[in-house]
């Protein structure tokens, strides 16, 4: 189930909720895609929180020992709504069926 065409706007890198529905599954979820570069995509301690935090920034708060550590997707230095990617499948099942008696 993939949505070929649906009349919606394009929107810029500027627009907050740029996804679109065109070429994805329906009701698609986005997300940030967890960095598993250090074994468990988790801040393990405070030293590399730091290395961390002195290239890269979270636009949406402050990461502490233990979260998770996201992927600046884009390189921009800012892990925001602009690193969002589609993750898992859809709600919606691919084949539906029935039948009576």
């Amino acid at each position: 189930n993939v949505v070929e065409f649906i009349d919606e706007p394009i929107r810029d890198e500027t627009y907050v909720h740029r996804y679109r529905s065109t070429g994805y599954a329906l009701a698609q979820s986005f997300g940030y895609k967890i960095d598993y570069s250090n074994g468990n995509g988790m801040f393990n301690s405070q030293e590399e929180l730091d290395d961390y935090l002195s290239t890269t920034s979270y636009g949406f708060g402050v990461p502490r020992v233990g979260y998770f550590k996201y992927t600046d997707l884009n390189e921009d230095g800012v892990v925001d709504d602009k690193d969002q990617v589609p993750i898992g499948a859809s709600g919606i099942p691919g084949i539906t069926y029935g039948f009576g008696l």
